[in-house]
């Protein structure tokens, strides 16, 4: 599921484009959203099981292999990360017992 806007780009630099996406795993549920601001894009997100529990883990940004930020669930299972560049990107999330990997986060 994916609510999408756009919100007005400064003389064409920085990042332009949000969104909303939810996102389920087998009994996993992750609520993305990317919040443009000036030169960098916000990427906010928690993750929860089927019976709203928060979870355990790292949260790992991707773009090709280089890893571009690694951060510990909060105690609601969620995390922030700030991205700079537009682009394509992967998120990887370590829990004790399995990984869930979301592709093609298309950030512009």
């Amino acid at each position: 599921m994916e609510s999408r806007g756009l919100a007005p780009s400064v003389r064409g630099v920085g990042f332009h484009s949000d969104w909303s996406r939810l996102y389920q795993a087998e009994e996993f549920y992750l609520d993305l959203m990317l919040k443009p601001k000036d030169k960098k894009a916000s990427l906010l997100g928690q993750l929860l099981n089927e019976d709203g529990i928060a979870l355990v883990g790292d949260v790992e940004l991707l773009r090709g292999d280089e890893s571009l930020g690694l951060m510990t669930l909060g105690r609601d299972a969620d995390f922030f990360m700030e991205i700079e560049e537009a682009g394509n990107y992967e998120l990887k999330i370590t829990l004790s017992d399995s990984t869930i990997i979301v592709g093609d986060l298309a950030v512009e």
